[in-house]
């Protein structure tokens, strides 16, 4: 189990004065990183300031300064207040840039008296004054932050989500005069707790301790990442993508794009090894010198609504839609890290429940002992296309299938045995393995099976794959036919016959008004990063 972590983000306010003086405090935040367990990604939790998006309003004639942040405090913020009715708000964004949720559990100073200094001969009646006349108002979102606060009702600040911290201090504008010389005003230190959840409460939220973050991809032996870059509408490049996937330069699955990855041959235009660990990020990989393409089904939960409470047929997410088995709406999905879900996978209502991950991330194995046992995949990888090349009929795991491929306009593999098909997946890894730069030792490279497939079709008819894509709308959600056996081919409809033309994966010709692009038309997505061929 994780433990608790602590996270404090200390609000000082240092003073504050009326007539010249200045009210300056700092916010201090510490660091902490999670390292994750092997599948999932390592967990991180970052709260920072975005500083371009403090705001500040005045009232009266006070002067309200910004003040300057740097990394993670805030300091040099000050106020003048010359007149009753001034006041001074400064309303900063915090936001959770990691991946783990923060509650705030506690504020420290939450219940301090304010208190006042003055000076000079005036002091007790300036004091006094102030005393009657001065609010300082602190609140977290809409939550005002004080000795009755309910924390346990405050949301989560999950990832990628942000909460203002709002701060106002204020001249009562009743006030019927102003202090005769400077006044320090202090109690203003608040500091706000956060804690991460352990994992029991995060697999809790969503079902995940990543906030529905899909689980980074997992690179076998010498996989490597990429991207497709379009030099035209029927012409591109394949390239060598970013690990870190820094800008999204890999995948980016909110927005129905799927992480890519290659396998090339030893030698080619350039060696196995220089793609891997010389190119740098954006360095082109021709298609020569690759010989299998994989797409990442990050590990997932799903579950189907019911609109009528009879006939579970998805959930109506666009206007004037009405699911049906023939037209289904969306399949309700939300990424995890190793959590298993055991509900019934159906609904009725607004809100999703009864969610169900698919088996085919749960991988029978076999112990050391010699017992069976489920491993949690943090996903599994599909190829993008069907094999291709040439292979002969196999009938063991010592096939040769060194001229196997998985490349787009290629005519696919068939007329096979299924024990065929299979002895020559393994042979890929368990013999051939250096062929393609597979670890031989990790993973388990074999035909596709039901419920894998099932996985990518889910998928796809979630706001994650084709179905979320605004591209195409009405029957055109559903992945188009491939007539013609050659992989990647599209006929640039779900419903086409054998006779219909046919189009490359990478032909982005624009079709009409809710039809998409002719090619990615056929894949899982929408777009060139999903898989080819589910829908023959």
């Amino acid at each position: 189990m994780n433990s608790r972590k602590t996270k404090l983000i200390i609000i000082v306010c240092l003073c504050v004065a009326v007539l010249g003086l200045s009210i300056g405090y700092a916010l201090l935040s510490t660091r902490l990183n999670i390292t994750g367990t092997a599948k999932v990604p390592a967990n991180t939790w970052d709260v920072v300031f975005l500083e371009d998006e403090i705001n500040i309003a005045k009232a009266g004639m006070a002067k309200c300064y910004k003040g300057i942040i740097e990394g993670t405090s805030i300091s040099g913020m000050s106020v003048e207040f010359t007149k009753p009715g001034d006041s001074c708000t400064f309303s900063i964004p915090v936001k959770n840039t990691g991946n783990i949720s923060a509650k705030l559990v506690d504020v420290t100073g939450k219940s301090s008296n304010l208190t006042f200094v003055g000076s000079g001969k005036t002091a007790s009646s300036d004091q006094e004054l102030l005393q009657k006349n001065v609010v300082y108002e602190v609140n977290y979102g809409t939550t005002p932050i004080n000795e009755n606060t309910d924390f346990s009702s405050i949301e989560l600040l999950k990832t990628n989500n942000q909460v203002i911290i709002t701060l106002r201090v204020t001249f009562n504008h009743s006030a019927e005069d102003i202090p005769k010389n400077p006044v320090t005003l202090g109690g203003l230190d608040r500091g706000f707790i956060f804690e991460s959840l352990t994992q029991e409460e995060s697999e809790g939220q969503s079902g995940s301790s990543l906030d529905n973050i899909p689980n980074s991809p997992e690179l076998n032996g010498d996989m490597i990442p990429v991207y497709y870059e379009a030099t035209s509408d029927t012409e591109g490049t394949w390239k060598k993508a970013d690990i870190n996937n820094e800008n999204n330069n890999w995948y980016d699955y909110s927005n129905q794009k799927w992480a890519n990855a290659v396998t090339v041959v030893k030698e080619g235009e350039h060696s196995r090894d220089y793609y891997k660990n010389e190119a740098d990020v954006g360095t082109p990989i021709p298609m020569n010198d690759i010989n299998t393409m994989w797409v990442w089904i990050p590990r997932y939960s799903y579950t189907i609504k019911s609109e009528n409470g009879t006939d579970y047929y998805g959930k109506a997410s666009f206007e004037n839609e009405n699911p049906t088995q023939t037209l289904p709406g969306e399949i309700d999905v939300k990424f995890i890290s190793k959590v298993t879900e055991t509900g019934n996978a159906q609904y009725t209502g607004d809100t999703p429940t009864n969610w169900r991950t698919n088996e085919a991330f749960d991988f029978p194995e076999t112990d050391e002992e010699g017992k069976n046992k489920l491993t949690k995949r943090g996903g599994i990888w599909v190829s993008k296309f069907e094999p291709t090349g040439t292979s002969p009929n196999c009938v063991n795991t010592n096939c040769n299938v060194s001229s196997v491929t998985v490349k787009p306009g290629v005519l696919s593999i068939s007329n096979r045995t299924v024990s065929s098909f299979f002895y020559m997946s393994r042979s890929m890894q368990v013999s051939y393995a250096d062929i393609y730069g597979f670890n031989k030792d990790s993973g388990d490279l074999h035909m596709m099976k039901n419920d894998e497939w099932g996985a990518v079709a889910y998928l796809s008819q979630s706001k994650y794959g084709k179905y979320g894509n605004s591209d195409y709308t009405g029957a055109n959600k559903e992945v188009y036919i491939n007539s013609d056996g050659i992989t990647g081919h599209s006929s640039g409809s779900p419903s086409a016959d054998k006779s219909a033309t046919t189009y490359a994966y990478n032909d982005m010709t624009n079709l009409n008004t809710g039809q998409g692009q002719f090619g990615p038309g056929a894949s899982t997505t929408g777009n060139i990063t999903g898989i080819y061929a589910i829908s023959l």
